[in-house]
């Protein structure tokens, strides 16, 4: 099955599903971007020829082009999961042939919220 009608087929399948328009949007252009590189990179257009190294290369090269954070990238990789779950749960490839299990998220950075002392409070409620 090509990469392009697998996507179509996720897409409608997200539709079925009552996903949110905005999620369904997101998640064409994460994959629309995928397919783009495993053509120009790889020269991969069918989803029987992924393999996970394909999606660490991807990862690598996000890194590399953007100034994402690692959440961000995190959350684009979420999205290639779910898809090949999808393509897996529908048999269009096998299982055993690409484990995403096995890719890790990115370590995130830690936010640290820095909370006000009781003086810097009594400040701000006289103001």
């Amino acid at each position: 099955m090509l990469i392009r009608e697998a996507i179509e087929d996720f897409e409608l399948n997200q539709v079925v599903l009552s996903r949110a328009e905005n999620y369904i949007n997101k998640c064409m252009c994460i994959l629309d971007l995928f397919e783009r590189y495993m053509k120009e990179e790889f020269d991969i257009a069918h989803v029987e020829d992924f393999k996970s190294v394909h999606i660490r290369n991807l990862i690598k090269y996000w890194q590399e082009l953007s100034n994402e954070r690692n959440s961000t990238l995190n959350n684009n990789l979420a999205t290639i999961k779910v898809f090949y779950k999808y393509l897996t749960e529908e048999e269009y490839i096998e299982l055993d042939k690409v484990s995403t299990r096995n890719i890790r998220n990115l370590k995130e950075e830690k936010i640290i919220i820095k909370i006000f002392n009781n003086t810097e409070v009594r400040g701000i409620v006289r103001d």
